[in-house]
């Protein structure tokens, strides 16, 4: 359904010069409609799974909470999870504890609604394709309420990172990294860091670079700091011209506590324009002689080098991540929802041959609506969407695909009722690649039998040999296939991959 509704040509030819004919209504109603089957399908798709996994699930006489983590490494994230005031009432203490280690996890509340309170929950250590059990515990003592700091402070800090907000911008005009004593935005650059720009043309489609005139946010209001266990966060306010004028913009710049991580929310109430228009956040990163690798679907890029001649170069889709790269160290950067991208300058009519890459700086670019035919001619509504990034020391393409998927794949959490206690086990894992450099991509059923076909990636550019029979269980049989599932090699207990091989295995279990 999801490859159906990305075919664009299942929009009307006149979608863009008569938007509101008949036609045009009624293709953008019939290629809508496979995104909302495809949302209802995985809505079934998840229940009847863990339909399929409850009953495995240790039970305790007091609400459990399992977390599973989908992804071949162990790994600690990010849990959102709605829980129901029956079982954790907001206006109580409680503590969330692992069942395997009797350690309390840090929580913080997002938002509430009547009947329940969606919680961020910090998870330690899931085991690969596995998971954890964590105990709900409650208390009749009223809680501390999360600390509020009216401030209009434009600066704030931890142990990684110290912010400096521009209040005429809303924007980053100082990111310093405390372990690379470095200042991460360019100093030099017309945009700060995050900062929300709204393009539109002079003319009706003409993509001449002239053409363009950009502006930002206007009236912006640094609102107050909040306090977690897990991040701490400043909010943000303002108009913006293409905005709804009572809404406008709402930004919150999220400062994480567990690990070394900024996340960048957006919040926009769109008006309906049909004139061009476009939507970006402009990062100018300051990393000198940066090199820029991101991941396509199906391997890693970089710009203008490895990518082939007359390709795309004037904007890239990235799958997780971005990362700029110097001796120094690497920045990490990437989005769960706005995918493209334009690197080192606003590309749109330059109709470059090969990329060129003069600035290691990255512009997101959110949304327009240039095109001539089949696409929408106006894009409105209340819009979301965030980005992650973080910096360190190495220079590792795993690493940041490890920051990134954990970033952009969360760790699925299920709540569990009270039961009847048993003895099944408060955690497990069924894969565990001995090649940290190969990752689990995806899994999925095989098209043809009750097999399990398995998409593996190697992403440090290193020959790699891996070790397949002691790391799966209840297994029968291994066999190397292609992508559409041919055999290519039966009975195989081991796999080689050479720097940066894609490998299909089929399991039988």
């Amino acid at each position: 359904a999801l490859l159906f509704y990305d075919e664009h040509t299942f929009g009307a030819a006149e979608s863009i010069s008569d938007p509101m004919a008949e036609n045009s209504m009624v293709q953008w109603g019939e290629k809508s409609s496979y995104v909302w089957e495809a949302v209802k399908k995985e809505g079934l798709l998840r229940e009847e799974a863990f339909g399929f996994l409850q009953p495995l699930m240790p039970r305790t006489n007091i609400p459990t909470l399992a977390v599973f983590n989908t992804m071949s490494w162990q790994r600690s994230g990010l849990v959102e999870v709605f829980i129901d005031d029956e079982v954790l009432p907001r206006e109580n203490e409680f503590r969330i504890v692992d069942i395997t280690t009797g350690e309390e996890i840090p929580a913080q509340a997002i938002k509430s609604r009547t009947e329940g309170t969606y919680w961020a929950l910090w998870a330690k250590d899931i085991p690969p394709l596995g998971y954890k059990i964590f105990s709900i515990e409650t208390s009749e003592n009223q809680k501390i309420p999360l600390t509020k700091i009216d401030s209009k402070k434009i600066e704030f800090e931890n142990e990684y990172y110290t912010l400096k907000i521009d209040s005429t911008t809303g924007a980053l005009s100082s990111l310093f990294d405390k372990e690379l004593n470095s200042e991460l935005v360019d100093q030099n650059s017309e945009w700060d860091l995050g900062q929300y720009i709204y393009e539109k043309l002079h003319t009706k489609r003409d993509f001449n670079k002239e053409a363009f005139e950009r502006s930002s946010l206007k009236n912006v209001k640094v609102g107050h700091v909040s306090e977690g266990s897990i991040w701490k966060s400043l909010h943000i306010s303002a108009d913006a011209e293409g905005c709804d004028e009572r809404e406008g913009i709402k930004i919150e710049i999220r400062l994480y506590q567990v690990e070394k991580k900024i996340e960048l929310l957006f919040q926009m109430r769109k008006k309906r324009i049909y004139d061009s228009e476009a939507c970006y956040v402009a990062f100018p990163f300051n990393l000198p002689d940066g090199k820029i690798v991101y991941e396509a679907q199906g391997g890693l890029v970089t710009p203008g080098e490895t990518q082939l001649p007359g390709s795309s170069s004037d904007w890239q889709t990235v799958q997780n991540f971005v990362t700029i790269q110097n001796t120094k160290g690497q920045v990490i950067f990437g989005s769960s929802q706005v995918p493209l991208v334009q690197f080192s300058d606003f590309n749109l009519g330059k109709w470059q041959y090969l990329t060129e890459i003069e600035k290691p700086y990255v512009f997101s670019w959110v949304m327009n609506n240039y095109w001539y035919t089949n696409f929408r001619a106006s894009q409105e509504g209340e819009f979301r969407w965030s980005y992650y990034l973080t910096s360190n020391k190495r220079q590792s393409n795993l690493e940041a695909l490890h920051f990134a998927m954990n970033s952009n794949t969360p760790l699925v959490p299920r709540v569990l009722p009270a039961g009847k206690e048993g003895n099944k086990a408060a955690n497990g894992s069924t894969l565990n690649l001995d090649a940290p450099n190969v990752v689990l991509i995806s899994s999925r059923p095989s098209y043809y039998d009750n097999s399990i076909i398995l998409h593996l990636r190697e992403v440090e550019g290193e020959s790699t040999t891996l070790s397949l029979t002691d790391q799966i269980k209840n297994l029968k049989s291994i066999d190397e296939v292609n992508v559409i599932e041919e055999l290519i090699k039966k009975g195989i207990n081991e796999i080689k991959f050479e720097p940066f091989d894609v490998k299909f295995i089929r399991l039988k279990l």
